[in-house]
């Protein structure tokens, strides 16, 4: 348990531009969530992450990374979904399988780890869905989403970025 604190107390940092930042982004989707439709709520609601990945970038070109992340997640699902659609089960198993086993070798080679821990689970949850026309309407929605939270970050100003401390061994 002690090892767990020292790696949140060495790589967690609180950044209020980007905590604000998704406050303001989440509330469209809360409010479909509570509102009209809590599964489309939460597809905007996971739309989100790539906000929460990229953050407030210092400079306003860097806050264009949320777009590439934010395409990339709704695509894998509904890869996914079109497997499952198309192919039978055990080849849409051997499919996913195939497809993780070259992304994370792709990923790997390049230092990407983020990306690697996130393309076989969204690849899965595409294979959840009953239908294609399920699966693109919540793929709009998280497009929808995560390109409203890329225009709230473009609306704050731009920064210099702080040095990090790094902490005593």
């Amino acid at each position: 348990m002690e090892r767990l604190g020292v790696f949140m107390r060495n790589n967690l940092t609180w950044d209020r531009r980007s905590a604000l930042l998704l406050l303001i982004a989440a509330l469209p989707s809360l409010a479909m969530a509570m509102f009209v439709d809590a599964t489309l709520g939460l597809a905007g609601l996971v739309g989100l992450l790539p906000a929460v990945f990229v953050g407030v970038a210092p400079k306003r070109k860097g806050r264009v990374a949320m777009v590439l992340l934010s395409v990339m997640i709704p695509l894998l699902l509904l890869l996914g979904t079109l497997v499952k659609m198309y192919l039978n089960v055990w080849l849409a198993a051997l499919a996913l399988a195939a497809a993780g086993y070259v992304a994370v070798m792709y990923f790997a080679a390049k230092g990407v780890m983020l990306a690697m821990n996130f393309i076989v689970p969204l690849l899965g949850i595409g294979l959840s869905f009953e239908s294609v026309d399920k699966a693109l309407a919540v793929l709009a929605l998280m497009l929808a989403s995560s390109g409203f939270a890329c225009c709230v970050a473009m609306l704050f100003p731009e920064f210099e970025p702080q040095e990090r401390p790094r902490p005593a061994p």
